[in-house]
């Protein structure tokens, strides 16, 4: 057989390559294998868990959506805990799965962890953590209001506003805008004043009105001093009528003998 640089023949190569692909292919598919095992549906442990969810919506604090108070729930978020009506639950899959993610109780599989958390708390365990600091003058929004909904929502769980500060909430204190640089303040003030309130001795020396002209119909960026204008006059320089005479070529002849 033909041998390689190596020591290696070409066939023994070809093996050697043939049963690394084969044991990568193996592993790839052995992980995949236990992952599916993993999320492989147990109907009598399903079941299991239909009728412990259809148990904790029967509660009486169950029964209405945790942020809009609809009747008869059938979604819930697993890690927060609450029980939520179909329009909530749209509003927190769009806060993310980090914040918020949704189930259905009657639909979806749920896993025995989630399960666990579920019972432990649920809605009214919701409303003493999450709404422990709500202002006297925040109402609770209508459920057809979706946009004063997910701002209420978004306060809620996002920006944890309500929470208590000891359980990392903001104690129902919104947090002011940090102050600008006063020296910023006082640049974006100038540039956003009118011409009329900057002072009255400011010229600009590259202005259109401050050019002197080099050729007919053009200008160039020198600025011009008047007798009574001062260094930055904008009164516009002399006109010029003609180009200056060009210089004279003199070409001489040497002679040699």
């Amino acid at each position: 057989p033909i041998r390689s640089s190596r020591g290696m023949g070409a066939d023994e190569g070809l093996l050697h390559l043939i049963i690394v692909l084969w044991y990568w292919f193996v592993l790839d598919n052995f992980f995949v294998l236990v992952k599916n095992m993993g999320d492989r549906k147990d109907p009598k442990l399903d079941k299991q868990h239909s009728e412990i969810l259809r148990q904790l919506l029967q509660l009486p604090e169950n029964r209405c959506c945790a942020d809009c108070s609809t009747q008869a729930p059938r979604w819930a978020s697993t890690n927060l805990g609450v029980f939520l009506c179909i329009r909530c639950s749209g509003i927190h899959r769009n806060l993310g799965v980090h914040i918020s993610t949704v189930r259905s109780t009657t639909l979806d599989t749920w896993t025995p962890r989630e399960m666990e958390l579920i019972k432990s708390r649920g809605n009214e365990f919701g409303r003493r953590y999450y709404e422990a600091c709500v202002p006297s003058d925040v109402v609770r929004p209508d459920a057809n209001d979706t946009a004063a909904l997910e701002k209420w929502i978004r306060n809620k769980y996002e920006k944890k506003l309500y929470m208590r500060k000891e359980d990392g909430g903001l104690g129902g204190v919104m947090p002011q805008k940090a102050r600008r640089h006063p020296t910023r303040q006082r640049r974006s003030a100038y540039s956003r004043s009118a011409p009329s309130d900057r002072p009255s001795t400011y010229r600009d020396p590259l202005s259109y009105d401050n050019r002197t002209y080099d050729r007919p119909g053009q200008y160039n960026h020198r600025g011009r001093a008047s007798e009574t204008g001062g260094p930055y006059d904008r009164t516009p320089g002399p006109r010029v009528t003609q180009f200056p005479p060009e210089p004279e070529l003199i070409v001489g002849y040497v002679f040699q003998d």
